[in-house]
């Protein structure tokens, strides 16, 4: 008696990817579903490597179908506009891609790139981009009625990011690495957020916990990357003033920073979770 697909499907998902190449040469019924299992997930790639699979999805519309999950890391390398543009044209194919990851390196995120995405036509769940954070990916995540959560690792600029409020109305989950108040309030006002992740630096003060704030929902989960010169015996209760209903806290922070009267506000607050990573400055991303 034949294994149900299903039960097939579960039994090539244990396979590596390495493993699968044999897999696909048995028979037609059986490459149908290693083939799916082989492009559900594409992970980061060499660049080499990530070029000729964005190629073969351009080329092959009945595979490019099948990809629910996209990572492509760039970050080591300054990559050519020709590579942008094949970017942008793969993700034209994939219409059942539900997440997508891209890293550009340090260079690339200086100029406005957010156009790679106007590409996307699927509903994404989840989104992670160093792109800067600008008006023009401001208007892709106006395309993205269906995302749960955003990562923006991109530069803040000085142009506005502004979003309507109909924008991004089930996401949870917000994590900003560069991303000053201006964004953060812009992504977090009247979205049901529940876990945020942020990065708190000298020059802005509290604004981004105020930003918390104008969650629609109670924020429950919070990391902070404290990088100004604010001691926590200081930042600790100025979180638990603004977020009562935290459940877990993990905080980041200097070395320098943190001394026995922290730590004993620390054990004082009321949060069920809440870890405290102590790093050196030479540490820091």
């Amino acid at each position: 008696m034949a294994f149900p697909v299903e039960l097939q499907d579960l039994v090539f998902q244990e396979l590596e990817l390495s493993d699968l190449a044999p897999v696909l040469r048995v028979n037609s019924h059986v490459h149908a579903i290693a083939l799916r299992i082989l492009y559900r997930i594409i992970p980061e790639l060499p660049i080499r490597r990530c070029v000729a699979c964005l190629k073969i999805l351009c080329a092959n519309p009945a595979s490019a179908v099948l990809v629910r999950k996209l990572s492509v890391d760039w970050s080591g390398h300054r990559v050519v506009s020709n590579l942008f543009r094949l970017l942008r044209e793969t993700l034209t194919h994939l219409t059942s891609l539900r997440h997508l990851s891209i890293e550009l390196s340090p260079q690339d995120n200086h100029y406005s790139l957010a156009w790679v995405l106007h590409g996307c036509r699927s509903r994404l769940r989840t989104l992670g981009t160093s792109i800067r954070c600008d008006p023009q990916l401001a208007e892709v995540l106006e395309t993205q009625p269906e995302l749960l959560e955003l990562c923006l690792r991109g530069f803040q600029t000085k142009q506005p990011f502004t979003l309507t409020e109909s924008a991004m109305p089930l996401l949870k989950m917000f994590r900003a690495v560069h991303a000053g108040p201006a964004v953060i309030t812009s992504v977090v006002r009247g979205r049901p957020l529940e876990g945020i992740s942020l990065s708190m630096f000298i020059e802005d003060g509290f604004l981004p916990l105020d930003a918390l704030l104008l969650s629609s929902r109670p924020i429950k989960r919070l990391t902070i990357m404290s990088l100004d010169n604010t001691p926590p015996n200081i930042l600790l209760p100025e979180i638990a003033n603004r977020l009562p209903e935290l459940e877990a806290l993990h905080v980041v922070v200097l070395m320098a920073m943190f001394d026995r009267v922290s730590s004993t506000v620390v054990f004082c607050l009321p949060i069920i979770s809440m870890s405290i990573s102590i790093c050196h400055s030479h540490h820091l991303p």
